[in-house]
């Protein structure tokens, strides 16, 4: 929101020079000549003629993107199609929504404590309970306020009942779960490896939720994820857990909502589409189009395109050494420790 009037004398010499600039960087993101683009009449709301060619864009945020936003592209834009930055592509209509969206948010969870009789202050996550979770909640659900404010509170009172390794972010390693880099987008690419699977999803789920989480937090506040899932190795019968089915998809689709980008699942096997089936049950139409499946052959072509040499090295050792016969446990945990981005977030048992 720009400064309040009450407390800015005025913009003239006598205005302080920082109050100005704000005031100033205020109205220019909001409003700019068209320099980005000639479309007439595209979504006009209003006559042409009265705002003299005024187009209206989302608020920039930072110097930087002020000024990228003044620059005149049209002879660029003429030869290729339209292409908006991230910043621009925003509606300036739905940050007052999703402040609605936060504020009811906090106002329910902290009802449900009173009520409850439990201390809300010690459960309630303000660093994650912020605007940029309310406007996620706000595209999961597109644009659909109530529903956000529903999927906001599930998520809290989920990350309540995880609070410990949500706040630790540490947790056994039972299974082949890890960042193990950045792919060329800058997306923190997150990979799982079903040979490595010897526990009940029940009780490798933790080690799942500890690692999105911490891509989440290398991705930013809006920042999305990318998944490897590579299905050698699967042992159905740990996984046909419909009730630790049901509560994953329900903590992927409420304190992960919109955190996805990709998800691309290699040498999917029969075996697995019981599992598919359910998880499939539980997920939207646009997070189902998020995925791909793929056999080790395309996947190593594919990750080509989306990694750089030395990512698409790594993944390429290690689909050969997870379908490498005379492979060891021990040989494929020293090989997933090596190739962990960042510092490690389990402890072996």
């Amino acid at each position: 929101q720009p400064p309040s009037a009450a407390s800015i004398p005025s913009l003239g010499t006598g205005c302080p020079k920082a109050v100005r600039a704000r005031m100033s960087s205020w109205i220019a993101c909001c409003v700019q000549r068209r320099a980005l683009t000639d479309d007439v009449g595209r979504g006009a709301l209003c006559d042409e003629a009265a705002v003299d060619g005024l187009v209206f864009h989302d608020c920039a945020e930072t110097e930087a993107e002020l000024q990228t936003m003044s620059l005149g592209r049209s002879s660029e834009l003429a030869s290729k199609p339209r292409e908006i930055p991230d910043h621009l592509n925003r509606d300036c209509t739905d940050l007052h929504v999703a402040q609605e969206v936060l504020k009811k948010s906090r106002d329910e969870w902290f009802r449900r404590m009173r009520k409850l009789r439990i201390e809300a202050e010690a459960e309630f996550e303000s660093e994650w309970a912020n605007l940029s979770t309310a406007r996620r909640m706000l595209k999961a659900n597109i644009g659909d306020a109530q529903r956000a404010v529903k999927m906001f509170v599930r998520g809290l009172e989920l990350r309540a009942q995880h609070a410990q390794i949500f706040r630790s972010l540490r947790c056994e390693a039972l299974c082949d779960v890890r960042i193990f880099g950045r792919d060329l987008q800058g997306h923190p690419v997150v990979y799982m490896c079903a040979r490595s699977q010897n526990e009940r999803l029940g009780l490798v789920r933790d080690q799942l939720f500890v690692t999105f989480e911490a891509a989440c937090r290398l991705a930013g506040d809006m920042g999305t994820v990318a998944f490897v899932v590579d299905m050698h190795g699967l042992k159905p019968h740990l996984n046909l857990d419909f009730q630790a089915l049901k509560a994953t998809s329900d903590m992927l689709g409420t304190v992960f909502a919109e955190r996805i980008c990709r998800i691309t699942v290699v040498d999917f096997s029969k075996a697995a589409q019981a599992i598919w089936w359910v998880i499939k049950q539980t997920l939207t139409p646009t997070t189902r189009e998020k995925f791909a499946f793929l056999s080790e052959a395309q996947a190593r072509d594919y990750f080509g395109e989306l990694f750089d040499s030395d990512l698409h090295e790594t993944i390429c050792r290690t689909f050969s050494i997870n379908r490498d016969p005379g492979s060891t446990d021990a040989a494929r945990a020293e090989h997933a420790s090596a190739t962990t981005y960042g510092a490690p977030l389990a402890w072996s048992s």
